[in-house]
């Protein structure tokens, strides 16, 4: 299947661009920076999307554009319709499935990027309190990111909510780290002028 092929691909890229990083760790706080591992990528990849991997949701996409083909084009001949208004309503399923293949890319994109940045979150629990649910707060806004979850913190983040996995598709929401204090990370108070910046 494509989408496999897509998967393998990427997986194979990043396999190519881990050799020669290491983790690293700032000197004075210990920030962790490296790439996620490849067995975690793989995870993060094949984990579910509404029930389904990124990969069926696409091949059920492809199942159902042909069966309203199917169906468009045989409603079409039994009502008669001309070749233009045949082509009309196709152009009209195509329309709509591209939709829908933007609707999975744009979730799946939201949903990987914030494992991802989870399991980041996760190398550094020593620097955080937890983190925090962050919506994009406008009229398309749905009630459960904007009132529900909206500035939610989780002390304990394995038991933190996902964008997309706890929501909906097309979520725009994202999770952000809440950082301890100086103080409460053991370096020096910062001066004056660091403090005028924030």
């Amino acid at each position: 299947e494509v989408p496999q092929l897509l998967q393998q691909g990427l997986l194979g890229a990043v396999a190519a661009s881990q050799g020669p990083l290491q983790e690293q760790e700032h000197p004075q706080i210990g920030v962790v920076t490296t790439l996620l591992p490849l067995d975690v990528l793989a995870q993060i990849l094949n984990s579910p999307l509404g029930g389904a991997s990124y990969s069926q949701a696409l091949t059920d996409l492809g199942r159902r554009l042909e069966q309203r083909l199917r169906r468009t084009l045989a409603l079409g001949q039994a009502q008669n319709l001309t070749p233009g208004q045949m082509n009309t309503q196709i152009r009209l399923l195509l329309t709509r499935a591209q939709q829908e293949i933007v609707t999975v890319v744009q979730s799946e994109f939201v949903r990987t990027g914030q494992q991802a940045a989870l399991v980041v979150y996760e190398q550094n629990s020593q620097l955080l309190r937890g983190v925090q649910w962050h919506a994009t707060l406008d009229k398309a806004t749905c009630l459960l990111c904007g009132v529900t979850l909206d500035g939610k913190v989780w002390r304990d983040l394995s038991k933190a909510r996902l964008p997309v996995l706890s929501t909906h598709l097309r979520c725009r929401c994202v999770l952000v780290p809440v950082l301890r204090s100086w103080r409460e990370l053991g370096l020096e108070e910062p001066g004056q002028e660091v403090k005028d910046l924030l």
